[in-house]
């Protein structure tokens, strides 16, 4: 007699934004999960990082920018 198994992988912390541990928490609004807004910014940057890291798989991020000053980057690293 076989048996079926059902593994079930909850993957949501890759993708959502660790806004209570970041150091500047207090300007960052997260939306839902995957949207962040950070309307009062009082620097030219920010870093926000995700709950868990990615460590393999495919993974896709759109970075939508409603207003770019002098500079910007967008991206994942590895560190």
């Amino acid at each position: 007699e076989g048996v079926d198994l059902l593994v079930v992988v909850d993957e949501s912390p890759m993708a959502t934004w660790d806004v209570r541990s970041n150091p500047a928490r207090d300007v960052l609004l997260a939306e839902d999960g995957g949207h962040i807004r950070c309307p009062a910014l009082r620097t030219d940057y920010v870093n926000v990082l995700t709950q868990e890291p990615l460590r393999h798989g495919v993974h896709y991020f759109e970075f939508v920018m409603h207003r770019i000053g002098d500079e910007q980057w967008c991206g994942l690293v590895q560190d």
